[in-house]
C-alpha cells in the first residue's frame, strides 16, 4: 500500500456507488489526502493574476478552467453512451478521476453509470432551454467570469509570502464521477451535478476556493522543516491543518459565494459540535501510541472525514489562531507544517479547548534518524541508520513507510539533494511491499541529472508494478514528450 505524498484533497466520495470495503475506503481517503499536491509542474494559464507582497515578494496564482467534459455529457450524452470508454479514455476530467478508480479496484463505465448519462439526457432534451442542468453551466461560466477578482485575494491572505508558496491548477468541471471533489496532481476535478451541491454554482465555486487552497498548501510542503513524526500522528496533525484552513479559507469566501448548506460551515458555528468532535479527537489521540499504525490510520478516517472533525477542529484551531494572532501568523504556519499548527493552537487555547497534548519527541518515526544522519554530513552515520532501518523492517508497517517518502520528497524538491533523496528511495525498496513510487521517485532523480535513459528504466519498472502510478505515468509522459521534441 502506497500512498502519494500527503498534501491536500477534499474528497466526499460516494462510497456506495463504488461499493467499498471498510479497508479500501480507509486507502482511498489516505491517497488522495495525500495526492493532492505532491506535483506542480508549470501550467500555462488562460487566467493569470500575481500578487506583489509587501515584502517584495510575488505569490503567483494561476488557473486554468475548463468546462469541455461537463458540456460534452450534458449536451452529447446519448453520443457518448454510444462509445462510452472511448470517452473516459480521452475527456480530460475522466482520465484524471481514473486514478481514483483504479486505486479502489472498481470501474467508471457501469450500468448506473451509463443510466444516469441516459436519464439527464431525456430531461434536458424535455426541458429544453429551463432545463436546471443547462442553467447551472450557464451560471458556473458567469461566476467564473469574475473569480479572480473575487476570490483570489482571500486566498492570498492566508498563504504565506515566500517565493515558492503558488497555486497552480488546471480545473476540471465534469458529471457522474463517484465523488464531489478532487485535488490531484496538478489538477481539480468538480463533479457539478454531486447531489451535495443541489445544483448550486455558488455552493460549487466555494467548493472551489477550498481546492485552490489546498494547492497553495501543498505547494510549501517539499520546503518545511519538520521532525519526522510516526505517520500516523502526523497524518492526523495535517489533516486538521491542511482540511481545517482549506475549510476556513472557503469559508471566508461565502460572502461572495454563499454555500449554506455546507455543513461543515454548520458545525463549526456550533460550540457544542466543535467541543464534541475535539473531545472525540482527543480520546483518539490520546490512545494513539499503543495503536497499530494501520489500525489507527483506519479509525482515524471515520472520526476524522465522516464525522467532520478533521474539517470542524481544524476550522476552530485556524480560526483561534486568526482572531488571538493576527492572518499573517496563521499564513505562515502553512510554511512551518502541521506541527507549528499544533503547537501554536495549543499555546494560545484555553485548557478546556486544546487538543490532546503529546510529547513529540517520543512519537518520532525511523525516518527520523535517517534524516539526522544526513544532517550530520557523516556518511558513516548514515550508513549505521540505513543498516539499522533495514534490520528493523520487520517492525516498520507499510503505512509507516509515508513518513520516508515524506523524506525523500523533501529532500529531491526541497532541497534538490538529489543523493540523499536517491539513499532515501533506494532504502524505500528495500522496506517496502510495492516499492513503485520509489522507482518513480529515483526516476524523477535521474530526469533532473539529465539521465533520460536511466530514467526511462526506473519508470517503466515502476509502472511494471503498478500500472496506475500516476506519478510514474506523467514523468513517463513527459520524458517522451522532450524526447520527441529533441
Amino acid at each position: 500500500m502506497r500512498k502519494i505524498l500527503y498534501g491536500g484533497c477534499h474528497q466526499e466520495q460516494n462510497y456506495g456507488e463504488l461499493n467499498m470495503s471498510p479497508a479500501q475506503r480507509t486507502f482511498s481517503a489516505m491517497f488522495f489526502i495525500a495526492l493532492a499536491c505532491a506535483f506542480w509542474p508549470s501550467i500555462v494559464s488562460a487566467s493569470e493574476f500575481t500578487y506583489v507582497c509587501q515584502e517584495g515578494v510575488q505569490l503567483v496564482l494561476k488557473i486554468e478552467i475548463s468546462f469541455e467534459s461537463l458540456k460534452r455529457l450534458l449536451l452529447e450524452g446519448e453520443k457518448i453512451l454510444e462509445k462510452p470508454e472511448e470517452f473516459v479514455a480521452t475527456d480530460g476530467a475522466y482520465k484524471k478521476a481514473a486514478a481514483f478508480y483504479a486505486r479502489n479496484e472498481s470501474t467508471i463505465v457501469t450500468e448506473a453509470w451509463k443510466n444516469t448519462v441516459r436519464n439527464i439526457a431525456r430531461k434536458i432534451r424535455e426541458d429544453k432551454e429551463d432545463s436546471p442542468y443547462l442553467k447551472l453551466l450557464k451560471e458556473l461560466e458567469v461566476g467564473l467570469a469574475g473569480f479572480d477578482a473575487k476570490a483570489k485575494p482571500i486566498l492570498a491572505q492566508y498563504l504565506p509570502k515566500i517565493n515558492y508558496c503558488r497555486i497552480d491548477s488546471r480545473v476540471y468541471f465534469t458529471a457522474f464521477t463517484a465523488f464531489d471533489s478532487m485535488n490531484i496532481w496538478d489538477s481539480i476535478v468538480i463533479n457539478a451535478l454531486n447531489p451535495k451541491y443541489f445544483l448550486d454554482a455558488d455552493f460549487i465555486l466555494n467548493t472551489l476556493v477550498h481546492e485552490l487552497y489546498h494547492s497553495g498548501y501543498g505547494s510549501c510542503s517539499a520546503f518545511r522543516e519538520e521532525p519526522m513524526l510516526e505517520e500516523k500522528l502526523y497524518y492526523i496533525l495535517e489533516c486538521l491543518q491542511n482540511e481545517g484552513l482549506a475549510t476556513y479559507v472557503a469559508y471566508q469566501a461565502s460572502p461572495l459565494y454563499p454555500a449554506a448548506k455546507n455543513k461543515d460551515y454548520s458545525l463549526a458555528a456550533s460550540d457544542e459540535q466543535v467541543s464534541k468532535l475535539r473531545n472525540e479527537l482527543n480520546t483518539f489521540l490520546s490512545k494513539t501510541s499503543e495503536m497499530p499504525s494501520d489500525r489507527a490510520l483506519r479509525d482515524v478516517f471515520n472520526l476524522g472525514v465522516r464525522q467532520r472533525a478533521f474539517y470542524v477542529v481544524g476550522f476552530d484551531m485556524a480560526r483561534t489562531i486568526e482572531q488571538r494572532m493576527g492572518r499573517e501568523k496563521l499564513a505562515a504556519t502553512v510554511a512551518k507544517g502541521p506541527i507549528d499548527f499544533y503547537e501554536l493552537y495549543n499555546s494560545i487555547s484555553d485548557d478546556a479547548d486544546k487538543i490532546f497534548p503529546i510529547d513529540l519527541s517520543g512519537r518520532l518515526s525511523w525516518a527520523d534518524a535517517l534524516k539526522r544522519a544526513f544532517e550530520s554530513a557523516d556518511e558513516r552515520q548514515v550508513r549505521a541508520a540505513t543498516e539499522m532501518i533495514v534490520e528493523k523492517r520487520s517492525e516498520i508497517p507499510q503505512s509507516e513507510l509515508e513518513a520516508f517518502y515524506r523524506l525523500g520528497y523533501r529532500l529531491l524538491r526541497g532541497k534538490k539533494k538529489f543523493d540523499q533523496a536517491e539513499k532515501t528511495f533506494e532504502l524505500i525498496k528495500q522496506l517496502a511491499e510495492n516499492p513503485s513510487f520509489a522507482y518513480a521517485y529515483l526516476g524523477e532523480i535521474e530526469i533532473n541529472r539529465g539521465n533520460a535513459k536511466r530514467a526511462a528504466e526506473l519508470l517503466s519498472k515502476s509502472l511494471e508494478l503498478d500500472p496506475s502510478n500516476p506519478l510514474a505515468g506523467i514523468l513517463q509522459s513527459r520524458l517522451k514528450k522532450a524526447a520527441h521534441l529533441a
